[in-house]
């Protein structure tokens, strides 16, 4: 590997690795943009516990990684490396983590299938306006040339409307 051109990676903490780095800002967005901006590199290599990632902003790259299967391989199921692999040993086989061809799949596709038909998904439609109103509401009061953390309004959408779906009985 001497002579190549790695991507840099931030000191790591013992057993975390750079862990703390991506929480440092609260949110995993602007901790991200913060480590890039810092090392001033297109590519940035991370270490969280024993998994390594490299981390970058380029849809170019993206679009390459997601692509080119002759140069990165595809990385399925039946791969015994990445984050795939390391949910499916954590979790287990369940929907996203199953393939669908196994029986497992099968089962929770059955069940969810119901749940986000149109009947199922009709009584979610009043909370769905209501999050809506509330984001533009939100989005209103702000002055033009504010920035917005949409990663933050999202997950704050979404933590407001999980409870509403769970208190109506007909859910």
């Amino acid at each position: 590997m001497v002579g190549q051109n790695l991507p840099v990676q931030p000191p790591p903490s013992p057993f975390v690795g750079n862990l703390p780095l991506l929480t440092a800002k609260g949110a995993l967005g602007p901790s991200v943009k913060k480590i890039l901006e810092d090392y001033d590199y297109e590519v940035v290599r991370l270490v969280i516990g024993p998994q390594t990632m490299y981390v970058h902003c380029d849809p170019e790259i993206a679009e390459r990684v997601t692509t080119d299967t002759e140069c990165f391989g595809k990385i399925t199921h039946l791969a015994k490396r990445g984050p795939f692999y390391s949910t499916r040993k954590l979790v287990g086989k369940a929907l996203f983590t199953a393939s669908d061809a196994e029986e497992e799949w099968g089962i929770a596709h059955r069940i969810l299938i119901s749940a986000f038909s149109f009947r199922g998904m009709k009584p979610v439609v009043p909370i769905a306006v209501e999050a809506t109103r509330n984001t533009i509401n939100t989005l209103s009061k702000l002055r033009h040339d504010e920035p917005v953390e949409i990663g933050s309004l999202m997950t704050g959408i979404t933590f407001d409307g999980a409870p509403l779906c769970r208190a109506r009985p007909n859910m």
